[in-house]
């Protein structure tokens, strides 16, 4: 035994909230104490069943809710669960999911191909970093289709609502993006009244089903590990059933004792057993065990039971497992013992819980309906032979599909050898939309699906749901909830929040926002975190970051607006506080010079990035020639459309077959709606409201026309030429003239010159070339600098 492993980290198991030991969650914490793991511990409740078993591990074993278990739980390194989060975690009065910053190892207990669940990745807040699988397939239902509830809800409203062809009893990935082209076609064509929402629900669900690869083991079940010292015996012919609620109850007409009955009455079963010497066996859930000497009376004393504390010896006694849909006959597969399915109530159990299997006769063993069929297989003639010989069968199936059987320890040895380390945005309010939390969202969504944990924490709470498709495997804390006037707040916490802010500047744009309880919430989760990249969004957040922070942590100060947009006080503090962080991020080399004058050092330019939409929607086909030019933004002064307006109706009348789709609200839509009506654009221009499928739209074009006055970056710009289109645009100082290369990837006219901005969208009307090769270009300047995977290694770069 290797007991040399004394900086190992430090891991909490459990099973049943504490009241176990029997299962995988135990099966692993015996693996690491036999291999000199110091630092794992199993967490108990003081009625614990199994505590003969836990009291041969008296160092590694910790009282629940103690104060040992609490301090060990804000230290831990893994969270390991068998049954759910309350295995391991302390009871907490409020939020338990957001004490901590452990990640999850799900274990889990069974198979998921015989049994629906709705366990999906955004369970726990994000916060499972691994969910064990055992085989290929059932990883496949792991990555492509769990789902929750509330989504299959969304999508089962919106395949009624089209009437779109499905027949299976779940939805694939595959299948939502089918779904998603298929409307998007018909949005396109105008063939169907396709709703905006339905699209954004799509393409929400698309993000949020299945667990992203990185995070499922393959490993196997712990227990599973066991079975090669499994001695078979061949005793008992063994009724293994799942409950029903309604089998709780002890009166005779409990259906339970009336299938009970059933069997007692069958003469070809008994008889059958009888042959082959086998003791009739029952496994009682625990939930049924008051039944016990029911039983007993209706097989007049000639039954067995099988122990609840020594499953091993079940597996050793049984000849033949008659079940229902447990799970448990994964194990009696992998010893070759046969499996006999009595699906009695599959119509039930199908509509109430279902499978993920395509027919009930694909569960491995025989399949039968009725007591009746079991007696008419039993009956023939070498049946049991039969039986062994398919068992042989499906023991080979399950070993061929079962990558880490009798390696599973090592396995998950392996993956929880390091530490994980934390990155956690903070920004104002992740709930609404803007360039900034679209930028923190596009880098937390990647980050997960290479395999970090990241949390976004949000100051402020607007809504139910964030409007931004946050991939759920982002763990997302916020600090005010101010929705419905406080409904969600304590009395202490609405107090608060009416009081001003004190660690944030008057003169912060978003300090409206910030009050005492944003303040004193900000202070107390900065100190709980440690040995974590931190990243701050405004200058407000990142100077307490800088001055909160334990030195554990790295600060990284992400800059989104040029310095001298900043007011005097911040000016003043940017320049106190920023050159003790890790690292300043800005977004283009201009701003850099800005910071560097003004004193602040050790910066870097990092652009936004935007993760690649175009291989979907190229799937709706090829959109070329729709004679449409977009453009989108805030409807105020600085985007100056009235601009775009004017310099479009000077080449109108000569392209009457041209469009002008503008996106976007604001306090000019009364003036730009006047000016279309004056200058007789109304069948060729139009104001439409904001969009959620900016990138539907820009697909659907020929290119994007933009003539802000100026951007701090632009991200319209990247995502116009993440699609292959070029932009027109003015020649504007800061992000745009980074990336806008004239005669390349865009067209770029004098600023403000309205002329000449017609005669640039005139050359792109009538050059199909030219339109195309900018195209090819807007797309290649994307993929080579602004495509996500790019930015964000640059990111992983600062963070080391």
């Amino acid at each position: 035994m290797d007991m040399s492993k004394k900086d190992d980290l430090l891991i909490l198991i459990s099973e049943k909230g504490g009241l176990q030991a029997r299962d995988n969650g135990f099966a692993y914490f015996k693996h690491r104490i036999e291999h000199g793991y110091k630092n794992t511990f199993y967490i108990y409740e003081r009625d614990n069943i199994d505590i003969e078993s836990l009291s041969l591990f008296k160092r590694n074993i910790i009282l629940k809710n103690s104060l040992m278990h609490r301090r060990l739980f804000f230290k831990a390194d893994y969270l390991m669960l068998n049954d759910g989060y309350m295995d391991v975690f302390p009871s907490f009065k409020k939020t338990p999911l957001s004490k901590g910053w452990a990640p999850i190892f799900y274990l889990q207990h069974g198979i998921i191909s015989y049994k629906k669940i709705h366990f999906y990745k955004g369970h726990y807040n994000g916060r499972v970093r691994y969910f064990s699988t055992s085989l290929k397939n059932e990883k496949y239902i792991v990555s492509d289709i769990l789902q929750s509830k509330s989504d299959i809800h969304q999508i089962n409203k919106i395949i009624s609502k089209y009437k779109i062809p499905h027949l299976k009893g779940y939805v694939e990935k595959k299948d939502l993006k089918d779904f998603y082209i298929k409307l998007l076609n018909s949005y396109y064509t105008q063939e169907k009244n396709v709703e905006e929402v339905d699209l954004k629900v799509l393409r929400k669900l698309i993000i949020s089903i299945g667990f992203l690869d990185c995070r499922i083991a393959n490993c196997g079940l712990p227990r599973h590990e066991n079975l090669q010292n499994i001695t078979k015996k061949n005793k008992s012919l063994l009724f293994f059933f799942t409950w029903r609620d309604e089998w709780t109850k002890k009166s005779d007409d409990n259906s339970f004792l009336q299938l009970v009955r059933a069997i007692k009455s069958s003469h070809g079963i008994l008889d059958f057993a009888e042959e082959h010497n086998l003791q009739i066996r029952f496994y009682l859930h625990e939930k049924i065990l008051g039944l016990k000497d029911k039983l007993y009376q209706i097989f007049d004393g000639n039954i067995d039971f099988a122990g609840q504390n020594d499953f091993n010896s079940v597996l050793e006694d049984t000849a033949i497992c008659i079940t229902d849909y447990s799970s448990v006959a994964f194990e009696f597969n992998l010893l070759k013992t046969p499996v006999i399915f009595l699906h009695f109530d599959y119509d039930q159990y199908k509509y109430e819980r279902g499978h993920f299997m395509s027919s009930p006769y694909d569960f491995l063993g025989v399949t039968v309906r009725t007591v009746k069929e079991i007696e008419n297989y039993l009956s023939k003639e070498n049946s049991y032979e039969k039986l062994n010989a398919l068992a042989a069968v499906n023991y080979t199936k399950v070993k061929n599909d079962y990558e880490g059987f009798s390696k599973t320890n090592k396995f998950v040895d392996l993956l929880i050898e390091k530490k994980q380390k934390n990155i956690i945005f903070f920004c104002y309010n992740a709930y609404g939309v803007g360039g900034t939390v679209q930028t923190v969202i596009n880098q937390a969504n990647f980050l997960v699906s290479i395999g970090y944990l990241v949390t976004i924490i949000s100051l402020r709470k607007t809504s139910d749901t964030p409007v931004l498709n946050i991939d759920p495997s982002v763990r997302l804390e916020f600090l005010n909830d101010v929705r419905s006037k406080g409904k969600y707040r304590t009395p202490l916490e609405n107090a608060l929040s009416k009081m001003r802010s004190r660690l944030f500047y008057q003169t912060e744009d978003l300090y409206s926002g910030l009050s005492l309880l944003t303040d004193i919430k900000l202070v107390k989760i900065i100190r709980s975190i440690h040995n974590s990249v931190l990243v701050g969004t405004f200058p407000g957040v990142c100077i307490n970051l800088i001055k909160n922070s334990n030195n554990t942590n790295k600060i990284v100060v992400q800059e989104h607006k040029e310095f001298n947009s900043h007011s005097e006080e911040i000016k003043k503090a940017i320049i106190k506080n920023y050159n003790n962080a890790s690292k300043i991020i800005v977004l283009t080399e201009f701003q850099i010079s800005d910071y560097l004058s003004n004193g602040v050092k050790n910066i870097t330019n990092i652009p936004n990035g935007i993760a690649d939409q175009l291989s979907l929607l190229s799937l709706v086909g090829e959109r070329k020639k729709t004679n449409r030019i977009v453009s989108f933004g805030r409807l105020v002064e600085m985007k100056q459309f009235d601009l775009l307006i004017e310099s479009f109706s000077i080449i109108a009348v000569k392209y009457p077959d041209w469009k002008l789709d503008i996106y976007g609200d604001g306090e000019q839509k009364p003036l730009l709606m006047d000016m279309i009506e004056k200058l007789n654009l109304k069948s060729q221009v139009r104001i439409c409201p904001p969009t959620s499928l900016v990138y539907e739209e820009i697909y659907n074009s020929d290119f994007c026309a933009l003539t802000s006055s100026r951007e701090g970056f632009g991200m319209v710009y990247i995502e116009s030429f993440s699609m292959g289109k070029p932009v027109v645009s003015f020649d504007i100082e800061y992000g745009p003239k980074e990336f806008l290369k004239h005669e390349f990837n865009s067209l770029v006219s004098p600023c403000f010159d309205v002329h000449h901005l017609a005669s640039q969208m005139e050359r792109l009307i009538n050059d199909n070339d030219l339109l195309d090769r900018l195209g090819v270009n807007a797309r290649k300047t994307y993929i080579e600098r602004y495509e996500i995977s790019k930015v964000v290694e640059r990111f992983l770069e600062v963070c080391d």
